[in-house]
């Protein structure tokens, strides 16, 4: 896949079946900050039912989002079908991005590849000691930060139109 294909993806969500931690962990980092991340908590929400149906007749669900629905990243972690899944949702150009950079490369590294892309998002971090939470380091295993930087539209503009000027006046 290369950047001027005929296409253009408008959303992608990554999902991780199995991992090694449950949303109230994920919670309770967040809520004493032991988090690496631009997403505003305040738009966290929390959602604990004791008594609702998994879908493995279990009774007690519990799930967790981070991230408005409206913004191009969004975490979610939750256990309504039994084991824990994390999702990571992206939107708009970020998506179609991550989309090539991840399937450019060969089926068995795509997993790696997106929890280098969710690191970006988000990392769970002991701020004592700088090192990662044990349930967090096990899971990304020694995948690095995929460090893909999306360019605000708005700046790409301002940064044409100074380069416009600067030719202009130049001349």
């Amino acid at each position: 896949l290369k950047m001027n294909d005929k296409f253009k993806m408008t959303r992608i969500d990554l999902a991780w079946d199995g991992v090694g931690f449950t949303p109230k962990e994920v919670e309770e980092a967040i809520n004493v900050n032991n988090i690496r991340s631009y997403a505003k908590r305040r738009t966290m929400v929390f959602y604990n039912s004791a008594f609702e149906m998994k879908d493995n007749g279990d009774e007690g669900t519990t799930s967790l989002r981070l991230g408005s629905r409206y913004s191009s990243r969004m975490l979610r972690a939750y256990d309504k079908r039994g084991p824990v899944r994390l999702e990571f949702q992206l939107k708009d150009k970020r998506a179609h991005t991550v989309t090539l950079s991840i399937m450019s490369e060969e089926i068995e590294y795509w997993s790696q590849l997106g929890v280098s892309h969710l690191r970006d998002y988000i990392d769970f971090v002991d701020h004592g000691t700088g090192l990662l939470l044990p349930w967090w380091e096990k899971f990304v295993s020694e995948n690095a930060r995929a460090k893909l930087t999306i360019s605000d539209a708005r700046k790409l503009e301002l940064d044409r139109m100074v380069e416009w000027i600067d030719r202009q006046v130049s001349t």
